[in-house]
């Protein structure tokens, strides 16, 4: 994915007008929702924490960028209670 961004940059591409901290924080919650949606499926609990640890480090890493610091940090913990969620529930039986 970051290759085609770089592409776009190269090409002169403005993001539709958006600045790059929007253009993150609507890739963070997309993120979020697609960590959501593999998931669920087979109850795995373990898939949301590699979200939950790639985005604690975005957050902390973009400290400065206030939407991005604040939603890293939302994410994080809306995916770590999710996943916590998931453990506890209990398992569905395919039969």
């Amino acid at each position: 994915m970051s290759t085609s961004v770089l592409c776009w940059k190269k090409n002169h591409w403005d993001g539709f007008g958006l600045s790059d901290t929007t253009w993150a924080v609507i890739m963070l919650c997309i993120g979020a929702v697609l960590a959501i949606a593999v998931s669920f499926p087979y109850r795995d609990s373990l898939y949301p924490l590699v979200f939950v640890w790639a985005y604690l480090a975005i957050a902390l890493e973009h400290k400065d960028a206030g939407n991005v610091y604040v939603t890293g940090l939302a994410m994080t913990g809306l995916l770590l209670l999710y996943s916590i969620w998931l453990f506890l529930s209990p398992r569905r039986s395919k039969y």
